[in-house]
């Protein structure tokens, strides 16, 4: 058990302000403090402390209050050099950072009277919990210009993001996270909720990175990065513009508004586990009303993956139902009184009242007409969401794909499919790893011919491949539901009837005695996974390498890769490949010292922007050939 389960969390300003006192040269020995701290033994110090042994002669004594280290003043050394000493500034970086959403939402009620609850963040961006308390009254509108100290703040995110695309991740700190939570703090406390989000995130994926942690994902960091310097530098520019809109969009929102909905009549689509990078787990399941529009409940909560089973099984709290997530995900549900946030996600309030009632199959309306609407139109929708979650204002569900498959054949990380178009398709899990069964029940479903209908996601960065969520047999509907009433199931997949013909594959199990045919694997099956790409790649490459290594990196020889992305086309990219590597050359005074370099930094973020667009059109137009 390491010293960070019990040290309570830390708020990012005070992180910030305690390493601030150390001087230039303790912060160098910072790191290598941190990792001895990890096995320095704590203690508890009456109901509000915790103390932890140096040695024979020095304690670190940390004070909670409400759950948290709230000043600087709470963490106190008894030795020679404190307050400006490596033990508490080391011992307090091991601790958990405070989730100032979170923290925000308790206490806070609904609109009728309910505690909130923090939301999950949308697997698709992996992204920590941002702005999730709920609010009857919409918070008083934000002004339309930025104010000196907002302006300072996105600076302040800019500077400390910058900061690691010169010494990368292999030259990152505890002091480097530190500066990127305080300005992060200042952020949201000046009302900038998506620029404050986007630098948590960051922060977070250092923690991972140097914790080595299994969650942490270069590709993911870099994507965080990039939004986050975006952002900082897009709004004083939309500010000077005078766009209040916009300006009013680049802010984010710090509160969920819930409105009444009145009466809904709700029908169980699927569940999927949430697994964020902020510490919380739990299962999100999403419903659909007679319109076809989607509605979302959730049970996501501080934890790590083991929570997942649990919410699965967890009553779903709408409307006083005590129906679980596994059984709503098959049922359905009558509520009067309902409230709901605009992203559609429903409101646990004790004001509505709910009653069971029975679920539909995927083939029987209104589930049904969610299929029917064309693939393509489908796939347009969910690259314009890209990777923006509902507090950027995307509706529940509108990332989903609702497609009817031919599966092919097994492939290497799940099966390959045509769609009804006679489209090669790749699917494959939705989330990988933390013990789900998403692979396991992929592998389960790859038998050739078998007819299937899945609820998925465009896997934004490879060619015609989607992330399954769930699915459901599509041979036979009438004997499917026959089936289900009598308990005898026919066809190539027997699903147990209490699964209502559906299967959440990140939380049910598959056997080998649901698939009745277990016919050879397809020869076809690998190449129609594997569609070309182009040499795009080449550049994501190299803006990661960066990120990893520094501006070092970037300034490494790339003559070879532009070459071929000219031979491709690709011209701009071999430009934008070229500046990136001269720019990153260190420009130096008289004296030999590094000058700042705004020149590489903006090199960089616009080959980190370019790429990141014309890889997702490419992907686009893989998806819309036909």
């Amino acid at each position: 058990m390491t010293n960070t389960l019990a040290l309570p969390p830390v708020d990012g300003a005070v992180l910030a302000e305690i390493l601030d006192a150390l001087s230039p040269r303790l912060r160098k020995r910072l790191d290598t403090v941190a990792q001895k701290a990890a096995e320095w033994p704590l203690a508890q110090v009456g109901d509000d402390a915790v103390a932890a042994k140096v040695d024979d002669e020095t304690t670190v004594t940390v004070h909670i209050r409400d759950g948290a280290v709230r000043a600087a003043t709470d963490v106190h050394c008894n030795c020679l050099l404190a307050p400006a000493c490596l033990h508490r500034a080391a011992l307090i970086g091991l601790a958990p950072p405070l989730d100032a959403d979170a923290d925000a939402a308790a206490g806070t009620e609904t609109d009728d009277g309910a505690k909130a609850t923090a939301a999950p963040a949308t697997p698709a961006t992996a992204a920590t919990p941002e702005s999730q308390t709920a609010s009857v009254s919409s918070p008083p509108a934000p002004p339309s210009a930025l104010t000196e100290p907002e302006r300072a703040a996105a600076q302040a995110l800019w500077d400390a993001g910058s900061a690691l695309l010169v010494g990368g991740m292999i030259g990152a700190s505890l002091f480097n996270e530190a500066q990127l939570r305080r300005a992060a703090h200042q952020a949201r406390a000046l009302g900038l909720y998506r620029a404050a989000a986007l630098g948590t995130r960051v922060a977070t994926g250092l923690r991972a990175a140097r914790e080595r942690r299994s969650d942490y994902a270069l590709p993911q960091l870099v994507t965080d990065l990039r939004d986050l310097l975006l952002l900082a530098r897009e709004l004083p520019r939309a500010a000077d513009s005078a766009d209040a809109a916009v300006l009013a969009d680049l802010r984010g929102t710090g509160r969920r508004s819930y409105e009444h909905q009145g009466g809904l009549r709700l029908y169980g689509l699927f569940s999927e586990p949430v697994i964020a990078r902020s510490g919380h787990a739990g299962v999100v399941t999403y419903l659909v009303d007679e319109t076809g529009t989607l509605w979302t409940t959730a049970d996501v909560m501080p934890g790590g993956a083991d929570r997942v089973r649990s919410a699965y099984n967890t009553s779903v709290g709408v409307g006083g139902t005590v129906l679980s997530h596994r059984e709503l995900t098959r049922g359905g549900l009558i509520v009067s009184g309902a409230s709901a946030s605009a992203d559609g996600r429903l409101s646990g309030g004790s004001a509505s009242r709910a009653v069971k009632m029975g679920g539909a199959t995927w083939a029987e309306q209104p589930t049904a007409a969610l299929f029917e609407i064309p693939l393509e139109k489908q796939v347009e929708r969910a690259f314009n969401v890209g990777d923006r979650g509902p507090d950027d204002g995307v509706r529940a569900g509108a990332d989903l794909v609702f497609a009817r498959l031919r599966v092919v054949g097994p492939t290497e990380h799940g099966f390959a499919a045509v769609t009804l178009s006679g489209e090669s398709v790749s699917c494959v899990p939705a989330l990988a790893g933390y013990g789900l069964p998403y692979r396991e029940n992929l592998e389960a479903l790859a038998r050739p011919e078998l007819s299937v209908r899945v609820i998925a996601r465009i896997d934004q960065h490879r060619p015609a491949t989607l992330r399954v969520l769930a699915a459901s047999p599509d041979e036979d509907q009438a004997d499917i539901q026959t089936g289900i009433q009598t308990g005898i199931q026919t066809g190539i997949m027997a699903l147990p009837p209490e699964w209502a013909g559906r299967i959440n594959l990140g939380l049910d199990s598959l056997t080998p005695a649901n698939i009745r045919q277990a016919e050879p694997a397809s020869q076809d099956a690998e190449a129609a996974a594997s569609p070309a790409i182009t040499p795009l790649h080449l550049l994501r490459n190299r803006v990661e390498q960066t990120v990893a290594g520094g501006r070092v990196v970037a300034a490494a020889a790339a003559d070879r890769d532009v070459a071929r992305l000219r031979r491709s086309a690709l011209h701009t990219a071999g430009d934008l490949l070229t500046e990136l590597t001269t720019t990153a050359v260190p420009k130096r005074d008289a004296f030999g010292r590094t000058l700042p370099n705004d020149d590489y930094l903006m090199a960089w973020l616009a080959a980190a922007h370019y790429e990141s667009v014309a890889s997702r059109q490419f992907l686009l137009r893989r998806w819309l050939r036909s």
